[in-house]
């Protein structure tokens, strides 16, 4: 398969995959607001934690040094495109570390999976839904930014595309938290 083609089936592959997502936190934000209407006056809204808010601040300043190691890595510059990369995935890391601290929060404040309301079993799915994809797209990151170090002579146009296709997966799940947090936080 020429690289054109190859590179064309790896952008539908994601796309794919991306509209896949869409569509998985599609139906939990529709199944979210029917429970809210459903129940009413007897839905149990959730305190975010402020550990989300700052997941939020991370996430996003973690795409921003991606965008940054693209830059660089575009103008040949390695050393500063695998120094940007990295801090975008100690953003990413710390990102979880997050997560961790506001499911420690909701619980510390009785919020529980089951038997504290719909709201708070809608929150943990959300989020470790989320979860579980940031910790696919932070495998990809740190493949991508081991190879940039160990095997940078091997780094090919189509190493290259690849990267780039990581780096929209990790800006999708950007924007993915931004509107779940977002939605949890106004519609709540």
């Amino acid at each position: 398969m020429d690289k054109l083609k190859k590179e064309q089936a790896y952008k539908s592959m994601l796309m794919f995959g991306l509209f896949s997502i869409v569509m998985l936190f599609a139906g939990l934000t529709s199944a979210y607001i029917v429970s809210k209407g459903y129940l009413g006056s007897n839905w149990k809204s959730v305190q975010l934690p402020d550990a989300f808010l700052y997941s939020t601040i991370l996430i996003a300043l973690s795409s921003v040094f991606l965008i940054f190691s693209n830059r660089k890595y575009i103008n040949k510059d390695e050393a500063s495109s695998k120094n940007f990369l990295l801090i975008a995935v100690i953003l990413g890391l710390l990102f979880l570390i997050s997560q961790y601290f506001g499911w420690t929060s909701l619980i510390n404040n009785e919020y529980f999976f089951v038997g504290s309301g719909n709201a708070s079993s809608y929150v943990y799915i959300f989020s470790g839904v989320h979860l579980a994809h940031v910790l696919f797209g932070l495998f990809f990151l740190i493949q991508s930014m081991l190879k940039m170090t160990f095997l940078s002579k091997f780094f090919s146009r189509e190493s290259t595309i690849t990267l780039k296709l990581k780096f929209w997966f990790w800006h999708f799940l950007g924007f993915l938290w931004v509107y779940l947090y977002g939605f949890l936080h106004l519609y709540n």
